[in-house]
């Protein structure tokens, strides 16, 4: 068995993410504490395994260090490294196995690498983790980076806002259960939210439900979206504190140019993991292939799937035109995320925090909508530099629509009784 280790550095020092020299990574994800003079970090490593391969001929491992919440109530310790400093080991197994297998890497740190334990420093009163699964720079991000931005000036440094992107610690679903537990302060959520915490909203995700994005706002800022935020609050302690537009979803493909449901016959297609979107795809013949974001780029170009579907802004920041042809204008999907914090954080921040952090929110993600209104063009004729798009009115829309029909019948035990065709309604 041949193992390449593949070692990304970082050049941030801050203690979260200290690492000792690791002798040994096994199969069942192990834990451990850090030391530096009287303070300790805690930390734990979780890993995934990744089928990949249109044979399954190999076998992608994940080793991502992250910090743990219940770490120590030492003083805080300000630790700098000389040096760069390990971020992330990823491991490549190409040889097949079945059943339980473990691997081992041995990670050399440089003997200049020295590490300073200087007196603690002086900490923000509050730290705010926010963690999306959309790249750098992205529409959502560069949001946050303004709230970031304002918040710690407004607040005079007693908020530390960290930003971390691509699923840095941990993508969609994962969020939920960190952000329930205080674990993780707070995350740009999407649609999947609602199919994994109240379901029976889903239909919001339902493809070709809104007319336009004005339509689904508008029934968000009325009762039902009001009854959502309540529902996540008290199901799995997430507090909506801010609503940002999404673009319409598209459909890419590898090879194949798409411009009715029956061109979709035997195709993979990568889906989140929401039910609804499964369903719909299923319906219009497609292989739905539900897969997590931050692995989608390396299975198309695996050829694992043959397709995908999102924004325009999220097909250019990850860069899918590197492994798609095809671009079919289909917008499916309208939709709109939210960000959301930890209730067990939230009753921890100050009142006068609190204040700051909900107007500056909404600030954040109304510049979103701004970015995107303007820019989701420039977008497009980008794309269309390096695919091959193909337009709304060569596209047979009646014929995806129509596919669509059953799905009220299909979720008819799990959606709220009427809330669809109330919302067809509305006007």
């Amino acid at each position: 068995m041949q193992v390449n280790a593949e070692i990304h550095l970082g050049t941030r020092s801050v203690l979260e993410y200290l690492l000792s020299p690791v002798q040994k990574i096994a199969h069942e994800a192990g834990g451990g504490r850090l030391c530096c003079g009287s303070s300790n970090t805690a930390w734990y490593i979780e890993e995934r395994n990744q089928q990949v391969g249109k044979g399954g001929e190999g076998r992608q491992r994940q080793a991502r260090i992250m910090p743990d919440k219940h770490q120590s109530k030492s003083p805080p310790m300000q630790a700098v490294f000389t040096k760069r400093f390990i971020r992330e080991v990823n491991m490549q197994q190409t040889d097949r196995v079945q059943g339980l297998w473990s691997i081992a890497a041995t990670v050399l740190v440089a003997a200049a690498t020295t590490l300073l334990c200087v007196a603690p420093a002086r900490a923000a009163e509050i730290t705010m983790r926010i963690n999306h699964t959309f790249g750098v720079n992205s529409f959502p991000d560069r949001a946050l980076q303004e709230f970031k931005k304002q918040v710690e000036a407004k607040s005079k440094k007693r908020i530390e806002v960290r930003l971390y992107s691509s699923g840095e610690l941990g993508q969609e679903i994962e969020q939920y259960d960190l952000m329930q537990t205080g674990s993780l302060e707070a995350a740009l959520l999407g649609g999947q939210v609602l199919s994994s915490v109240a379901p029976e909203y889903g239909m919001f995700e339902a493809p070709y439900l809104w007319r336009d994005q004005a339509h689904l706002r508008k029934v968000w800022d009325g009762p039902i979206g009001k009854e959502i935020s309540a529902a996540l609050l008290s199901r799995k302690g997430i507090r909506i504190v801010g609503v940002w537009n999404r673009g319409a979803r598209n459909l890419t493909t590898t090879s194949k140019v798409v411009k009715s449901p029956q061109d979709l016959g035997g195709l993979k297609i990568r889906t989140t993991q929401n039910p609804v979107h499964v369903a719909a795809w299923k319906a219009l013949g497609s292989l739905p292939t539900p897969m997590a974001f931050g692995e989608v780029f390396m299975g198309l170009r695996q050829g694992v799937i043959d397709g995908q579907e999102n924004p325009l802004d999220l097909i250019q920041s990850a860069s899918f035109f590197e492994v798609q042809k095809h671009l079919h204008l289909t917008q499916h999907v309208r939709s709109i995320g939210w960000l959301g914090v930890s209730e067990v954080w939230y009753k921890r921040v100050p009142d006068d925090l609190k204040k700051l952090i909900l107007a500056e929110a909404r600030t954040a993600m109304a510049l979103n909508d701004r970015t995107l209104a303007a820019e989701e063009d420039k977008i497009l004729k980008d794309l269309a530099k390096r695919m091959n798009v193909v337009r709304e009115q060569d596209i047979d829309i009646a014929a995806f629509r129509a596919r669509m029909k059953g799905l009220p019948q299909e979720f008819a035990k799990t959606w709220k009784k009427g809330l669809y065709e109330q919302i067809v309604k509305t006007k």
